[in-house]
């Protein structure tokens, strides 16, 4: 019956199996009149609204937070005159009317594909039109074109049996297979030994999937793909509201420069999730990226930008600039969405990889290069334990510590500078005897050797060092506990102070840093340079009104031309950024921490009461007349709890005790404020997103496919094999034809 099914198109949620709630359509004719516009149900016009309200439901995914409370029964009720508005159109944009309400397991094969097959079209649309407006490489708009001859004639379905559909789900779930193996050529059919060990003995008995390789080109299988996985992304996102977006710095994929995009959020259960949901090319200018993000986030991805409420911007040389300002625009378009660093990195990294300035980010991407050199092979990571035992010898503990680093991500945390400079001495000395080998190992390690021995490096991670020396306790509370935070947050002012002090003694202490440089350059046999022109390496060449007349005065000119043009420029762009990515608006969030059980006992259970910080988030609220109530009842139930018994500690701890529903209120600020960037994950698995896209990077340099790369990084999406088949079925069908006709006698024998 339509009473046990949502009545919004393209929804399928069942009252009877599932565990949200529903509500009846309204008797009031006007308000039922409105729900039926909204839902574009004509279909349903010709009933009253008391067989509507006897009849047919809606389900919460379908109205706004604001719009549903609680009564004084603690049951979910919808606000006098609530209307639903959020709803998917994208498969029956035309005829919404034609939706049947029958549950998901009732649907017949052609009314599955109909919807597919709308669905695939509406999607081919957005591609093409958002392409269109942004430069595409020739490959892309070889792909258009294929896709456009289709949408110029009548939609074709291929019907296909089910012996057929089984055969084309195994292709999908071996393409996937094959595109996780490190050792599988792009052009390679064949199966190996480590295919052979994931792949089903079934599957592989199946001749027709080789066909299928054969006759369908695998980048059309790849995109298609690409699609459903993130389709089944965006359906857990759209059910949470509340995001974040997370934009890394750019890279190379498919020879030309792309940036990756991850999404944060909290999904119904209020379990952290973080996903990539895929790449968007650089425009030449701020304004066309900032553009191209809007088109892409809203008009191809469907991303619903009002509930965004953070966005986390990497960049690095010429980039830093250009994404300064894009951050500026998305700001300006998205208010509600405060721009904040990303807790995947430590806020010293990400400052430093933030800095406007090329040499610095050569040094980092240097010490990236290091690490992931000599975690490369366990042979190499030996090596390296073994210069580092060398050089240490009279320091035993503090050899065990540096080889416990090196088994880390080390290059992302608070003391990554001086990791490296206590590094350096083993780093080269295992270089040295490497580099007279023969092999791409040699090779590797003389470009990084040609990188880091020079005295450049060294004052720069000196530099760096020194400086962020200021900044690492409000670093390393920043990825801390609620309390941490709570109080890091507090002292973004003494922070941004601190440096501008340093900026006023920086001559005294330059003169410092820059002697340690020339120390440990003796010490490892560096030739410090008698020459103070650099280059463009540094943002600019200072000139003086003579020559040395002796190395004294050439070490004294060396050390103000680094003063000048490293440490001061650096300095500004650190305060300049920690007020940027620490606005007001962010750390109006950040006190919202105080909902935190823990840190309400440290703060003696005084909640919060500035009016500007129960305004934050009142529009997301579902019931906002009664916040204050809420926060006073949640002070009573922490107040009152035994002194020995262990309070919450943060975010996600608070949101697993069991009655966190009875403070729908509290649920939905901790919920914002565990989707932001700048809020870290209890637990490093749920950085799995971020932690399979640079491997993904390290292991393919080059020929990198940006299908690929999504397929990989989203290998824990749960796959819809049944959706693939559909889609690929809808958008190809010239292609299904002529394979159904090569495999008619040898797969099927008929």
């Amino acid at each position: 019956m339509p009473y046990h099914v949502c009545a919004a198109p393209n929804c399928g949620q069942a009252s009877q199996r599932s565990r949200i709630p529903f509500f009846r359509f309204p008797t009031d004719p006007i308000r039922c009149k409105k729900w039926l516009e909204n839902c574009r149900r004509t279909d349903l016009e010709i009933k009253t609204p008391t067989e509507l309200h006897n009849l047919y439901k809606l389900c919460i995914l379908h109205f706004e937070p604001a719009m549903v409370c609680r009564n004084s029964t603690s049951r979910t009720v919808l606000k006098k005159d609530a209307v639903p508005t959020i709803f998917d159109f994208t498969s029956h944009p035309n005829n919404p009317q034609s939706w049947n309400p029958k549950r998901g397991g009732e649907q017949t094969v052609e009314e599955l594909g109909s919807a597919k097959k709308q669905k695939v079209e509406q999607h081919t649309k957005v591609k093409m039109t958002k392409k269109e407006s942004i430069k595409g490489s020739t490959s892309r708009e070889n792909s258009e074109g294929r896709k456009v001859k289709m949408e110029g004639r009548a939609p074709l379905r291929v019907p296909l049996t089910s012996e057929e559909k089984e055969l084309f789900k195994s292709v999908f779930k071996t393409l996937i297979l094959l595109e996780q193996q490190d050792n599988i050529a792009e052009d390679q059919i064949g199966w190996d030994s480590s295919v052979q060990s994931e792949v089903s003995k079934d599957t592989l008995e199946l001749s027709g999937v080789s066909d299928c390789f054969r006759i369908i080109g695998r980048e059309e299988l790849q995109e298609v793909c690409e699609t459903c996985i993130r389709e089944e992304i965006l359906k857990e996102l759209r059910r949470s509201h509340f995001f974040s977006i997370i934009v890394e710095k750019a890279i190379s994929v498919a020879g030309e420069e792309n940036l990756p995009v991850f999404v944060k959020f909290v999904d119904e259960l209020d379990h952290p999730r973080k996903h990539f949901l895929g790449f968007i090319p650089c425009a030449s200018t701020a304004e066309a990226l900032a553009q191209t993000l809007q088109v892409t986030f809203t008009d191809t991805w469907g991303l619903q930008m009002k509930y965004c409420r953070g966005q986390a911007y990497l960049s690095s040389e010429a980039m830093c600039q250009k994404m300064k300002a894009v951050a500026i625009k998305m700001l300006e378009l998205y208010p509600n969405s405060v721009c904040t660093p990303c807790s995947s990195r430590s806020i010293n990294v990400w400052l430093a990889r933030s800095l406007p300035i090329q040499c610095v980010s050569k040094v980092i991407d240097a010490m990236e290069e290091i690490a992931l050199f000599f975690s490369s092979s366990s042979l190499l990571q030996e090596e390296l334990d073994s210069a580092i035992s060398t050089v240490y010898q009279s320091n035993e503990r503090k050899a065990k510590l540096l080889k416990n680093t090196c088994q880390t991500r080390w290059t992302e945390t608070h003391d990554a500078f001086d990791i490296m400079l206590e590094l350096l001495g083993p780093v080269l000395n295992c270089l040295g005897g490497l580099v007279i080998k023969d092999g791409n190992v040699a090779e590797w390690a003389n470009q990084i050797m040609t990188e880091v021995k020079n005295f450049n490096f060294i004052m720069i991670v000196m530099t760096l060092r020194n400086l962020l020396s200021y900044t690492s306790s409000f670093s390393q509370n920043l990825h801390g506990e609620a309390c941490d935070i709570y109080f890091a947050a507090n002292s973004v002012t003494d922070t941004a102070e601190s440096l501008k002090k340093v900026l006023g003694k920086i001559g005294t202490l330059h003169k410092k840093w820059f002697k340690e440089a020339t120390d440990l350059a003796c010490w490892l046999e560096i030739e410090i340079p008698r020459t103070f022109n650099l280059g463009s390496e540094l943002p600019a060449t200072l000139t003086f009104p003579k020559e040395p007349s002796n190395s004294v005065e050439a070490m004294e000119m060396l050390e103000f031309y680094f003063r000048g043009s490293l440490a001061r420029p650096i300095l500004r762009w650190l305060v300049h950024d920690i007020k940027a990515l620490f606005s007001e608006p962010h750390m109006k969030a950040i006190k919202w921490m105080s909902l935190v059980p823990s840190l309400m006992a440290k703060l003696k259970f005084k909640m919060v009461e500035e009016k500007e910080l129960l305004d934050l988030y009142r529009k997301d609220l579902p019931c906002p007349d009664k916040l204050v109530d809420e926060l006073h009842c949640w002070e009573m139930k922490w107040k009152h709890v035994p002194k020995d018994q262990k309070l919450p500690s943060n975010i996600f701890d608070t949101l697993r005790i069991s009655d966190i529903e009875s403070y729908p209120n509290i649920r939905t600020i901790l919920k914002i404020l565990a989707s932001l960037p700048s809020v870290r994950f209890e637990d490093e698995k749920f950085e799995s997103a971020r932690i399979r896209f640079t491997t993904y990077l390290r292991r393919m340099t080059c020929e990198r496919s940006k299908s690929v790369a999504f397929i990989n990084i989203n290998s824990d999406v749960k796959n819809d094999f049944e959706s693939m088949v559909e889609a690929f079925v809808t958008t190809y069908p010239d292609k299904m034809q002529l394979l159904k006709r090569v495999m008619y006698n040898s797969v099927f024998n008929v």
